[in-house]
């Protein structure tokens, strides 16, 4: 079956669903103690290490450890998307330097984790950002974006992710708005929280 929930995990997925970045970082930091390259956790640090707040000396330790986690196992899907993910977070905020030379790596990363599990829905949704977000002689690509979309698992992952194409690459926000406010709330948290965060900025386009 399709999984689009974040985590395996229940407790961090539960935290994960109700933005507890507080208190999934210090659940991830105590298993991290006691064991490195626990996945799950790995995963948890680096989504906190992605909110607004987070300082980049946080997303560097959270590389350093997705790092180590995807040595240690590299067949890991989540150690991978951790990577990768963080990786590209951490490029946009050092800015065009750090982002040609880290965007080899999180391609990479990032495609690995959606060969690994191609049904896990953040996989698929990190790639898709990629391809979208990066420029073309960078790896970008509109044609693999939308194939991407295109070929997703769920009727519901495919209208969410071709709503992202409508915000990110056609430029039509209410086109977007209305595929993304169709979807109803569930217990996939991964595709919830890509819902949230597009419907929003989706909005403030068209407030703009």
């Amino acid at each position: 079956a399709a999984q689009a929930q974040m985590f395996t995990d229940p407790g961090f997925d539960a935290q994960y669903k109700a933005r507890q970045w507080a208190e999934m970082d210090k659940a991830a930091q105590a298993r991290l103690a006691s064991r490195s390259d626990d996945r799950q956790a790995v995963l948890a640090a680096a989504l906190v290490s992605h909110q607004p707040k987070a300082t980049a000396d946080q997303r560097r330790a959270a590389m350093a450890r997705a790092e180590a986690c995807v040595q240690a196992q590299p067949q890991a899907a989540d150690c991978q998307f951790a990577l990768g993910s963080t990786l590209g977070v951490h490029a946009m905020h050092e800015g065009l330097m750090a982002m040609a030379g880290s965007i080899g790596r999180v391609k990479t990363a990032l495609t690995e984790a959606h060969t690994l599990a191609p049904a896990w829905y953040p996989a698929r949704s990190g790639l898709v950002g990629f391809y979208v977000l990066a420029p073309g002689f960078m790896g970008g690509s509109r044609d693999k974006a939308t194939e991407l979309a295109r070929t997703a698992p769920t009727p519901e992952q495919v209208r969410v992710l071709q709503a992202f194409l409508a915000l990110n690459v056609d430029n039509k926000p209410e086109q977007a708005l209305q595929a993304l406010q169709a979807h109803k709330p569930g217990s996939d948290s991964a595709l919830d929280e890509d819902v949230r965060e597009w419907a929003l900025e989706a909005a403030f386009r068209l407030l703009n």
